[in-house]
C-alpha cells in the first residue's frame, strides 16, 4: 500500500512523487502552483499532525485502502462518493481537452502503451466545433500566392 507522506510532495520541485502507483510503479507528477491541488497539499504539509497528506482520523496512520481514503474523503468534503477509476478518467480527458498532447498524457499516467493512453482521448462536440472554427481562422488569415505551372496551379499559404 502506497503511504503518500508529507516529504512524498516537492512543493519547491513542484512534485508529487509516486513511490507505489498503480501497477507498483513510480512516477513523480507535477502541480501547478496557481491550482486549488496546490493550494491543499501545502496547507496538508503545513498544519496537519501526521507525517501523512491524508491521514486516518482514527489512527493518524495511512489509510490501508485507497478507496477507503477516497470515501472518507468525500465524505468530509460532503461530495457524493466518487471512484478512482472516474477521476482517471477525467484526468486524462480534461489533459486531452485542455491541449496536452498524448505522449505527454501517457508519461503523467505512466501508461507504458500508448494505446492505453488512447482509452482517453476521445473528442467531444465542441471540440469539433472549435477545430473546424481553428481551420477557417487559420484559412482566412493565410496568405495565397497562385502560379500557373504547366497545367497546374500550385498555392502557397503561410
Amino acid at each position: 500500500m502506497y503511504d503518500p507522506r508529507k516529504r512524498h510532495v516537492d512543493l519547491n520541485l513542484l512534485l508529487v512523487n509516486v513511490l507505489d502507483g498503480k501497477g507498483g510503479k513510480a512516477r513523480s507528477v507535477p502541480i501547478d502552483p496557481g491550482d486549488e491541488a496546490y493550494s491543499i497539499l501545502e496547507r496538508r504539509k503545513r498544519e496537519g499532525k501526521s507525517d501523512f497528506i491524508v491521514p486516518n482520523p482514527h489512527t493518524g496512520k495511512p489509510y490501508t485502502c485507497v478507496t477507503k481514503s477516497l470515501d472518507a474523503a468525500c465524505e468530509a468534503a460532503e461530495i457524493e462518493r466518487i471512484t478512482l477509476h472516474w477521476l482517471r478518467h477525467t484526468f486524462g480527458t480534461w489533459h486531452i481537452m485542455a491541449g496536452t498532447d498524448v505522449r505527454t498524457l501517457q508519461g503523467l499516467m505512466g501508461h507504458e502503451d500508448i494505446e492505453t493512453t488512447m482509452i482517453y482521448v476521445h473528442l467531444v462536440e465542441s471540440q469539433k466545433h472549435e477545430a473546424a472554427r481553428a481551420l477557417g481562422a487559420f484559412k482566412k488569415n493565410c496568405h495565397k500566392i497562385t502560379t500557373e505551372e504547366g497545367s497546374k496551379v500550385v498555392a502557397i499559404s503561410a
